[in-house]
């Protein structure tokens, strides 16, 4: 388990700003970082570098599914012109990463290899049919969101949207049919339902948040973010123990990590799910599949809310 020494990094984070602490270690060193940013003009969540892109840009969880391009050939490059590159992607992407660096034969000794603890990706085109959704509701194009704004702190699941009229709008995420529909698994890419790949050694490390401090650690009320963090090999744990930037850096038990299979396992189970769900959107599309299969139960959701809010009161 970890967590950044500074604070404003944990902030800015999804969970306790490991990304940043490994990006900042190898921007201090003349590296590039690559990760995911969304690209507001072509309405997608592309691979990226700190070439074309601010850190922050890069930073966070973004529960979308990102466009590759060219990527893997411009990490092949630097790491022919000797320079350090740190690239973080899902299980599959960075397996990809390998299998092509193996094929053209570049040599890995300059990178640093990064997966995060994948729970499976919706496609783009979802999200995008939700982005225009909200944007005919506030009739105001989106500018910004967030997956893991803390707004109630690192333990909750809230989403927020920012508008260019001055919108804002920000809530649980059982409130936003998007959100709703990846945390309810049955809108996944085929292959996600499957996947054992963040199970697998092929990266130097993978990260994430560390949700079994729940079970290892019940007394620890860290609402601001604990992440996990996977070493696979000697050279891993050499970047981790090298690096100043960590408050903390604890070493945990094997069984800490089972709420990962846990969550792998209990995913392939929506499996059916989906395809009645797929079904239905190949019809009508979807948000009109959303809106009528969930609309009633986000109704219900934010009515209770309002009403434990005025009782409280």
């Amino acid at each position: 388990m970890a967590k950044a020494e500074d604070q404003s990094v944990v902030k800015s984070s999804s969970s306790g700003g490991v990304f940043s602490v490994l990006a900042n270690m190898i921007l201090a060193d003349g590296g590039v970082v690559y990760g995911a940013r969304y690209d507001f003009n072509n309405e997608r969540l592309i691979q990226d570098s700190t070439e074309n892109c601010t850190l922050s840009d890069l930073r966070k969880s973004k529960y979308i599914e990102s466009y590759t391009g060219s990527v893997f050939k411009d990490v092949g490059n630097h790491l022919k012109q000797g320079q350090k590159v740190l690239y973080v992607g899902t299980p599959c992407q960075v397996e990809g990463l390998a299998q092509y660096l193996s094929v053209k034969r570049i040599d890995r000794g300059n990178l640093i290899l990064v997966q995060f603890v994948c729970h499976g990706v919706p496609a783009n085109e979802f999200f995008t049919e939700y982005k225009h959704y909200e944007e005919n509701k506030h009739k105001s194009k989106l500018i910004s969101f967030d997956f893991r704004p803390k707004i109630r702190g690192w333990r909750y699941s809230d989403w927020r949207m920012e508008f260019a009229n001055g919108d804002i709008e920000q809530g649980p995420y059982y409130y936003y049919y998007y959100y709703y529909y990846f945390h309810a698994s049955n809108i996944l890419r085929k292959s996600c339902y499957n996947c054992r790949r963040v199970l697998n050694e092929t990266p130097d490390i993978t990260i994430g948040d560390f949700w079994g401090i729940q079970k290892y650690r019940p007394e620890n009320k860290d609402n601001e973010g604990i992440s996990l963090v996977i070493t696979h090999n000697p050279k891993a744990v050499e970047i981790l123990e090298a690096n100043e930037g960590f408050k903390y850096l604890e070493q945990i038990p094997e069984d800490a990590v089972d709420y990962i299979r846990q969550e792998t396992n209990t995913r392939a189970d929506k499996f059916k799910t989906r395809d009645v769900f797929m079904a239905e959107v190949k019809v009508k599309g979807y948000m009109k599949t959303a809106v009528q299969k969930a609309g009633l139960t986000i109704f219900k959701a934010k009515l209770k809310d309002k009403i434990r809010k005025i009782l409280k009161r």
